[in-house]
């Protein structure tokens, strides 16, 4: 009989023990899987948040290359013009001088004519 007692002693002590150790070890439990959970949500929102910054970025880098390209049309225009401006530059002074040359043998022309003249027209 002081088997038994002792044995009911010993077992109301253990479950006295034993149950605040299993209340405990279930609210670690219970704090694991609600941290879990937090976790899991902030993973959510961080690709969520990482989906829209590649997004903004998508779009900043469109924008970004839109604005390229209209800098490199103006740059193509801007040389295609520049280039223009050289060509009539330089045809306008080749013009100049085949004009001098042109006027030049014209004037040598008049001048040798008119002295053949005025020498013909002195000796009749």
């Amino acid at each position: 009989m002081q088997k038994f007692i002792l044995y009911l002693l010993l077992g109301a002590l253990l479950g006295i023990t034993s149950s605040p150790l299993l209340a405990q070890q279930n609210q670690k439990n219970q704090n694991a899987q609600q941290l879990e959970q937090k976790i899991e949500a902030l993973e959510k929102q961080l690709l969520e948040m990482q989906k829209q910054l590649e997004s903004v970025e998508n779009v900043e880098k469109l924008d970004l290359q839109a604005k390229l390209a209209e800098a490199n049309a103006k740059l193509i225009n801007a040389d295609f013009d520049r280039l223009k401006r050289e060509v009539w530059v330089d045809n306008e002074e080749r013009l100049r001088r085949w004009s001098h040359w042109f006027f030049g043998i014209l004037g040598i022309i008049a001048v040798i004519s008119g002295g053949a003249i005025w020498l013909l027209l002195k000796s009749l």
